[in-house]
């Protein structure tokens, strides 16, 4: 049984190109997160210019995926077989954090303001909370590269066979959120695709 996110091909300049015929259609494929509420958004969570560069995503986090239409007129859709989360939070370190942000702001007690304060100014040092990832995930996560506040940086991931899950480093983290240079950024996308 297929279930997750839906992959699609599609001209995404349609709009621009009504308007303007003289302007070139851009073809992208991308990953769409289907949200369940009543309005029924769907997100993008990943685009690429070209079959191999979904192809090359989908074998670094290894997910697999099918279409389940033929490609016609600029379009195809297909369903990941794995659940796709972006921005994933575990709640171990969420917790910890809003523990110490407690103490320092709200706290009566002036030694647990002291403490909750040194703790924030030295809790991104710790890969668990640059991550928002607990501990027991962090042992299985792998490294790739992916956007985090508007620059690619290291991010993690883990696959456990029904889920896939993101975890974009917090730009706070300076001992971990190392953005590639302009040039490097640019490069990176032209050759992998945005994620």
């Amino acid at each position: 049984m297929l279930k997750g996110n839906q992959i699609c091909y599609h001209q995404c300049n349609w709009l621009d190109c009504q308007r303007n015929p003289k302007i070139e259609p851009v073809w992208k494929y991308v990953i769409w997160y289907p949200d369940e509420s009543e309005w029924s958004w769907q997100y993008s969570i990943a685009s690429f210019d070209t079959e191999d560069q979904l192809k090359a995503f989908a074998d670094a986090i290894g997910f697999t995926y099918e279409w389940t239409s033929k490609r016609y007129d600029g379009f195809k859709s297909g369903r990941i077989s794995v659940v796709f989360e972006s921005q994933s939070v575990d709640k171990e370190p969420k917790g910890k954090w809003e523990e110490y942000y407690n103490k320092a702001f709200f706290s009566e007690d002036k030694s647990e303001n002291e403490a909750g304060l040194a703790w924030l100014n030295i809790h991104f040092d710790d890969i668990c909370q640059a991550y928002s990832i607990n501990s027991e995930n962090l042992k299985n996560a792998k490294r790739i590269k992916a956007l985090s506040n508007g620059s690619i940086v290291d991010c993690l991931f883990t696959n456990d066979g029904e889920r896939v899950k993101f975890y974009r480093c917090n730009p706070n983290a300076k001992k971990y959120y190392k953005p590639l240079s302009l040039k490097e950024h640019i490069k990176y996308q032209r050759e992998h695709g945005t994620y």
